[in-house]
C-alpha cells in the first residue's frame, strides 16, 4: 500500500485477508502495539525511499505514553510526504512499520488535553500548524488529527467533549472540508465550535510577508512566520471566527466514512474508465463499500464525459481554480459558493473535482446574490461589474482600517521592545537629569572658590558669594533671551 498505485491488483496475502475478514489491527502476521513499551526498539531514523525525515511529531496518550510517530519527508522532485510510524508485534518480536493506526485514530495532543481540562481548544490541519497555533494561542490547547484533511472523521474526537473549540482551517478547499467535518463531529459531542475565516485573515499582511507569498494553503504556521506580534495575530484570528451551525444530518450522510484500510477498492471522486475497470478487477465479492464507490465513480465519469463534450462547444468555461483567479477570491471561497448554491445550475458543468464553471453565468449569479460588501471581498474580488462610488469608498475605508491595524500592531510591538517612550515620561526623566546636573555643579562651587582664593587676594568667602551670584543670574539671562 505504501507506494503502490491505489488501483493496482491486491497481493495474494491481501486477498486472503479480505476473504477471511481479517481485522486491520492484525496484518502481515502481527498485531499493532497500542502504546510503545519502554523495552521497544528505537524507531527508524530513515525511510528506504524517502531518506531521513525533515520533521517528526510524537503522538502521546493522556498518560504520556507514545502511540505513534508522524514523519515528514521533503524529497527533491517528489515534494512533501507524510508517513506514520507504529509499533507492531509478530513472531520475531517488536518492530516498527510505516503504517497508520486503525480507526478511530488518536488526536495529536492528548497529553495536553488531559493536563488542561478547562482550557479552550484550537484545532488545525496538520501537526506543524498545530505547533504554530500553540505559540499564537498560549491559553489554548492546540490539537490536530492524523493522515490529512480527508481523514478527519476517522479520528477519535471524544476527548474534546463539551469543550470550547476554535478551528483554524488551511486556506484552500481541503481546509474548508476539514473544518466542516471536524465541526460536524464536535457539535454532536456537545462542543461550542467556531471557525476562523482563513480567507479574510490571509488578506491581512502581518508585516513580514515575503515576495514568495502564496495564499492557497496558507495556515497557522505561515501566519506565525509573517506576524511580528503573536498577540495581534491571535486577536485578528478570533475577531473573524464565526460560530459553526451544524446542518441536519440525513441518512447515510450522518455516518462517518468507513476506514479505507478495510476496503479493497478506494475511489476518490470521478475516475477515468480505465481506472474504474482496473479497480473492478480487484474488487472482492464481499466488499459492499468498494462496490458503492465503483458505481459512484462510474456515474461521475459518465457525467464528466458528457460535460467534456459540452465544454468543447463552449467558450468562457474554466476550472474552479481559474475562476477563483478571475474573480479574485480563493479557491476555497469558490467551493463555498458552490456548496451554498450561489453558483449553480447551468453555470456548473460536470460534477466533482472535474467540474467546470461558465464564467459569465457564474458572475451574473454572484452579482444577484452577493451584496456590495461581499462583492468587494476585502478589495480583491472582480465580478465584472462597475462599482459605484459608495463601493469604492467602502473599499478605501476597509483598506485604511487594515493599514491602521497593521501600523498599530507594529507600534505596540516596538513599544514592548522599548523603542518608544511617552512624551510626559521623557519630560520627567529629562527634568530629573537636569536637577542632578545642577546639584552636582552647585556642590562644586566651594571647591572652585577655594581655588580662586588660593591664587588671588580674594577671600574664599567672597569668591564663593561671587560665584553663586553669577550662577543664579544665568537662568534669568537664558529666560530673557528666550
Amino acid at each position: 500500500m505504501d507506494a503502490r498505485d491505489r488501483f493496482s491488483p491486491l497481493t495474494p496475502d491481501e486477498m486472503a485477508a479480505a476473504r477471511t475478514g481479517a481485522s486491520s489491527t492484525h496484518d502481515e502476521g502481527g498485531s499493532i502495539v497500542p502504546t510503545v513499551p519502554r523495552d521497544a526498539p528505537l524507531p527508524p531514523r530513515a525511510h528506504r525511499k524517502w531518506g531521513k525525515p525533515t520533521a517528526c511529531w510524537t503522538y502521546y496518550d493522556a498518560a504520556g505514553a507514545t502511540l505513534q510517530i508522524i514523519h515528514r519527508f521533503d524529497s527533491p522532485g517528489a515534494g512533501k510526504q507524510i508517513l506514520p510510524g507504529t509499533l507492531w508485534r509478530d513472531e520475531k518480536g517488536l518492530r516498527w512499520r510505516w503504517k497508520a493506526i486503525p480507526s478511530p485514530r488518536p488526536l495529536y495532543g492528548l497529553d495536553k488535553i488531559a493536563a488542561r481540562p478547562d482550557a479552550p481548544v484550537i484545532v488545525c490541519e496538520g501537526e506543524k500548524a498545530a505547533e504554530a497555533a500553540a505559540k499564537i494561542f498560549p491559553d489554548h490547547v492546540a490539537v490536530t488529527s492524523s493522515n490529512g484533511a480527508r481523514a478527519a472523521r476517522r479520528a477519535d474526537w471524544s476527548p474534546l467533549s463539551r469543550r470550547r473549540v476554535t478551528i483554524w482551517p488551511d486556506n484552500d478547499e481541503d481546509g474548508l472540508t476539514y473544518a466542516r467535518d471536524v465541526a460536524s463531529v464536535l457539535t454532536t459531542l456537545g462542543c461550542e465550535v467556531s471557525v476562523i475565516n482563513a480567507d479574510a485573515l490571509v488578506a491581512i499582511d502581518g508585516g513580514a510577508r515575503g515576495s514568495d507569498f502564496e495564499p492557497i494553503g496558507w495556515d497557522a504556521a505561515n501566519a506565525l512566520a509573517e506576524w511580528a506580534d503573536p498577540e495581534a495575530l491571535q486577536s485578528a484570528a478570533l475577531s473573524g471566527a464565526k460560530p459553526f451551525a451544524a446542518p441536519e444530518a440525513v441518512g447515510e450522510e450522518a455516518k462517518p466514512p468507513p476506514d479505507e484500510e478495510n476496503i479493497s477498492v478506494t475511489m476518490r471522486g470521478a475516475a477515468t474508465v480505465s481506472e474504474i475497470k482496473a479497480a473492478a478487477a480487484t474488487l472482492d465479492k464481499d466488499d459492499i463499500e468498494g462496490a458503492k464507490r465503483l458505481i459512484e465513480a462510474a456515474l461521475a465519469a459518465r457525467a464528466n464525459t458528457i460535460a467534456a463534450d459540452q465544454i468543447k462547444e463552449m467558450d468562457n468555461v474554466v476550472s474552479k481554480l481559474e475562476f477563483s483567479r478571475i474573480v479574485g477570491v480563493s479557491p476555497a471561497r469558490v467551493s463555498q459558493y458552490l456548496a451554498e448554491g450561489r453558483i449553480s445550475g447551468a453555470a456548473v458543468i460536470g460534477v466533482g473535482r472535474h467540474a467546470k464553471i461558465d464564467v459569465a453565468l457564474a458572475q451574473e449569479q454572484l452579482r444577484d446574490c452577493l451584496d456590495s460588501d461581499q462583492r468587494i471581498a476585502n478589495g480583491r474580488a472582480r465580478l465584472a461589474v462597475a462599482r459605484s462610488p459608495i463601493e469604492e469608498d467602502i473599499k478605501a475605508e476597509r483598506l485604511r482600517q487594515l493599514q491602521h491595524l497593521n501600523a498599530k500592531a507594529a507600534e505596540e510591538a516596538d513599544a514592548r521592545r522599548g523603542r518608544y517612550i511617552l512624551a510626559e515620561d521623557a519630560k520627567q526623566e529629562l527634568g530629573r537629569v537636569a536637577g542632578r546636573l545642577v546639584a552636582a555643579f552647585e556642590g562644586a562651587l566651594p571647591e572652585l572658590a577655594a581655588a580662586i582664593a588660593a591664587s588671588s587676594a580674594m577671600s574664599q568667602r567672597d569668591a564663593l558669594h561671587a560665584l553663586r551670584r553669577a550662577w543664579r543670574a544665568e537662568p534669568e539671562t537664558l529666560e530673557a533671551a528666550q
